[in-house]
């Protein structure tokens, strides 16, 4: 309607005016009065609306535009000089109420003035599945995005969707009104006329719109889009000009600031080239297959999978691809996860581009990563897949790994054969293979260079590399058992075993720092150890190429060393090969397995029931066995190691030196160690009896030789300490005391916390008397509780402790006082109480009185007699450790029962 009225207006301008004023047109910009009006320029009332300045700031009626440098209304005054702009000049930008303070058009954060506000720097953005503040907190489980749209459910004004669901996007949605939209402000009737932004969503752009007849911005020409040329004089004609985005263009078309609408045969934005001639429709008018995923690492082995997961993909096509725009997608059982690649990211034709977690090489492994994705993550033992697709969902490529059937192993990347790149064949699982070279000291991959052949290199003296993996002829992998490569027999089933095992070392930093085994040769004859796969118990995942680079013999009756560290092992000189973090042994249940090629060689399958649980020392395969690839698999065949080879951490084993028979008894009784590994030390092992132990004592089952100052059976007692030694003659030429006992059975003590039972522990059997019984909280050396009393108990002493029960730290007395230990006869009768004195030591007196105090005097005078009491057992201290009592020893939370010896 309104282009009718402007119509008519020229029309009756044509037939009432001098005819030769028609052609005396006033140009806005060129500081002449072109038509005579005595008007120059802006000044000029036909030229509001029209490009005046000399970057094409417009003139205007009333200045409304004062961030422009120019004086608009030709009124002399410029910008906020212009009493026109006081109330946008007179007002700074509030950064976080959601309002034009100033009246510059852009609201809060999009305001240049501001950058550098807190509440427009390192806040949460709540719908990036990004940590943006750092507070562990991603997205709507962040407390900062309670009331963001993006968590509630509400409309986001400014991301072409209807979050909703009623309808209406952006600016169509009521809701919006008021609010910041993809190019302006929202409002129910467009009243910001000259922002270039379609502010009611009506179709209708700034002066294209009826509702801006009547605003100084659109006083003058409009452009007429469906009609060839440039009617308003901004040397913007048609689809080229921002008025005329989403209005119909000659010919019928859509016109588009920026051509999204890549199949329609038509030049949306008037740049001259249409559909996927135009750059903006690179991403939509990529085809499927012109990309194709040739690599992925997802389950490195240097780095964490947070920092080392990468994929690869080449551009097969003739022409440079970006990437810009394109979804990067990841689906498994946990749904599908998605990234849009931001930013442009070209890559020519024929080349290759590694997207990764981490950008960062010193963190990523040493990969150069060309884009870094988030959100993205790579499952390690289940089902997954990658891929690629256009903003429109056109699959350009896309690659689905099963675990049962691709190569899943850990630090080695799955890489498509060079013979096979294109994005049919990647979709089987045939032509992918785990890469044979390292990009680092213990990860294998070939990120952003060509993939090798899966097939072995088998011409081994060509001098070419004919399955393209950098290596070539005799230092190839797959020419590790050709005959001009190695003078060695090729390993066959048996041609070499598993002789030792070090899985439970007790020491380093990873814990299998310092794990190893060693290989034999029990053949005649030298057999080749280059070209070998060994595996743990998980030969799909966990293996190693023990590639040595060179031909390695391991002659008859030898021995190699195959290490997790090899930095910790500087002073051995036979055989040795490190492969890193690819396999960690498993201290109750693992396995060893060596391969050639997909046949086994030998493999020791071990569980619970072998040797492992002493830290520190490793199992041997005795020598005293067949030395075959059967008899090793027995853990009969198998004991620890008994020969010291690291002073420094004290472990045990023989790594490439002869192993011990696991047969032979103990015969050396005064070295302080377990020759034989049956776990039992000189005297204490029945192989030494009678023979002299490592003190120069006589080694007996049972104690008789009671006056040496000797534990001479090594229980723990010596002398007249121990009960062996009763009536028989002691130190000095005394004879030891006959030992009374007593039958505590069915005595049992219960403790109390806050009134609450915690435990209860019964006495079992005939106790000697004169001992003490213990409840503590937290078991602990006898000794080192010995010596906290003041004054210490002597060696003798301690040993009186004859039994203690350990509550696990579920008997914590508090310092209220309400805690306590209550002792019962067989018959459920309370007999005796102890109360936690709070923060003391409370002590039992022979007259049955408690006393409290700071130490723990008195533990070894125990009264032998309570006044009036007659039972076989009392209790005789209790105590809750204070700041001024050292009772770290057990926690500080006892209760000690006394049998008394009378």
């Amino acid at each position: 309607m309104r282009k009718w009225f402007i119509l008519s207006l020229s029309i009756f301008f044509f037939f009432g005016c001098d005819p030769e004023s028609k052609t005396k047109s006033e140009i806005c910009n060129d500081n002449i009065d072109n038509d005579g009006d005595t008007f120059v320029d802006c000044a000029d009332p036909g030229c509001f609306g029209q490009a005046g300045g000399p970057t094409g700031q417009l003139c205007q009626s009333q200045e409304s535009r004062c961030d422009d440098e120019f004086d608009n209304d030709a009124d002399g005054n410029v910008d906020c000089a212009d009493s026109d702009c006081a109330a946008s000049c007179g007002a700074v930008e509030d950064c976080d109420n959601t309002t034009d303070d100033d009246g510059d058009g852009d609201i809060d954060c999009d305001d240049a003035d501001c950058v550098a506000d807190p509440a427009c720097t390192g806040g949460e953005i709540c719908d990036n599945t990004t940590d943006d503040d750092g507070d562990g907190d991603i997205d709507c489980d962040d407390a900062d995005c309670v009331a963001d749209p993006a968590c509630t459910g509400a409309e986001i004004c400014n991301n072409t969707t209807d979050d909703d669901g009623d309808g209406d996007i952006d600016c169509e949605d009521v809701d919006c009104l008021g609010q910041q939209g993809a190019g302006g402000l929202c409002q129910a009737t467009e009243t910001a006329c000259d922002d270039e932004f379609d502010n009611d969503a009506d179709g209708d752009v700034d002066c294209t719109d009826d509702d801006c007849a009547g605003d100084a911005a659109c006083q003058g020409p409009v452009e007429i889009c469906a009609t060839v040329g440039d009617e308003d004089g901004d040397s913007l004609p048609d689809c080229q000009d921002p008025e005329c985005n989403n209005q119909t263009g000659p010919g019928g078309g859509t016109c588009q600031t920026t051509e999204t609408s890549c199949a329609d045969s038509y030049d949306n934005d008037g740049d001259g080239d249409s559909d996927c001639a135009d750059s903006d429709c690179a991403a939509e008018c990529i085809t499927a297959g012109s990309l194709v995923i040739t690599e992925i690492m997802k389950d490195p082995n240097v780095v964490a999978d947070t920092e080392g997961e990468w994929f690869e993909v080449t551009n097969t096509s003739v022409a440079t691809i970006d990437l810009g725009g394109l979804v990067i997608f990841s689906s498994s059982s946990g749904g599908e996860e998605t990234h849009v690649i931001t930013g442009s990211v070209p890559v020519a034709a024929g080349a290759r581009i590694v997207l990764g977690i981490s950008g960062n090489f010193g963190l990523n492994g040493g990969v150069t990563v060309g884009y870094v994705f988030t959100g993205i993550t790579f499952n390690n033992t289940s089902d997954d897949l990658v891929g690629i697709r256009t903003a429109g969902g056109t699959v350009i490529d896309q690659v689905a790994f099963p675990a049962a059937t691709f190569p899943g192993f850990a630090g080695w990347a799955m890489q498509l054969d060079s013979a096979h790149t294109t994005a049919a064949d990647n979709d089987t699982a045939a032509y992918w293979c785990p890469s044979r070279v390292k990009y680092n000291s213990f990860d294998m991959g070939t990120p952003g260079v060509a993939n090798h052949t899966c097939a072995l290199e088998s011409a081994c003296n060509d001098s070419n590399d004919n399955d393209g993996d950098g290596t070539v002829d005799c230092a190839d992998f797959g020419c590790a058992h050709a005959a001009n490569c190695s003078t060695a027999a090729a390993p066959v089933a048996g041609s070499l075993i598993i002789s030792e095992i070090m899985a439970n070392p007790g020491v380093g930093t990873p814990s299998y720092q310092y794990e190893w085994f060693e290989i034999s040769n029990p053949t005649a004859g030298p057999v080749e150890l280059n070209g070998l796969t060994i595996c743990d118990d998980t030969p799909t995942r966990y293996c190693f190429l023990a590639h040595f680079g060179v031909s390695t013999p391991l002659a008859a009756g030898g021995k190699a060393i195959f290490v997790s560290d090899n930095t910790v092992w500087s002073g051995f000189s036979g055989t040795l090969f490190a492969y890193g973090p690819a396999i960690q042994l498993g201290n109750a249940a693992d396995a060893v397995q060596v391969y050639s090629g997909v046949t086994l060689i030998d493999a020791v399958v071990f569980d619970a029931a072998w040797p492992f649980a002493t830290a520190g020392r490793a199992v041997q395969f005795s020598t005293s066995a067949t030395q075959d690839n059967t008899a090793n698999d027995s853990v009969a065949n198998w004991c620890v190691a008994i020969n010291e080879y690291d002073a420094v951490n004290h472990l045990l084993g023989t790594p490439g030196a002869a192993n011990r028979d696991c047969n032979v008894s103990e015969t050396i009784c005064n070295n302080n160690l377990d020759d034989d590994g049956d776990g039992q030390v000189d005297c204490a092992d029945t192989n030494c009896l009678g023979q002299t132990g490592s003190l120069g004592e006589v080694c007996e089952a049972t104690e008789t030789t009671c006056d040496d100052g000797f534990d001479n059976d090594r229980d723990g007692q010596l002398d007249c300490a121990d009960p062996n030694c009763a009536g028989l003659m002691g130190p000095g030429g005394i004879a030891c005391p006959v030992l009374n006992t007593v039958d505590l059975t069915g005595y049992y003590v219960e403790v109390y916390q806050n009134g609450a039972l915690k435990q209860t522990y019964t006495l079992n059997g005939t106790y000697q008397k004169g001992k003490y019984i213990v409840v503590a909280r937290q078991a602990v050396d006898v000794a080192a509780w010995a010596a906290a009393f003041t004054p210490a108990l002597t060696a003798v002493e301690t040993q009186n402790v004859v039994e203690l029960f350990d509550t696990n730290n579920t008997w914590q007395m508090n310092d209220t006082g309400d805690d306590s230990a209550v002792l019962y006869n067989p018959s459920a009768v309370e007999i005796d109480r102890a109360a936690n004195p709070a923060n003391k030591i409370r002590t039992r007196q022979a007259d049955g009185t408690w006393v409290d105090g700071t130490t723990t005097d008195g533990a070894q005078n125990a009264p032998e007699a309570i006044t009036g009491y007659t039972h076989p057992v009392y209790c005789f201290q209790i105590a809750e450790a204070a700041s001024t009592i050292d009772l770290t020893a057990w926690a500080g939370n006892y209760v000690m029962l006394y049998i008394p010896n009378n």
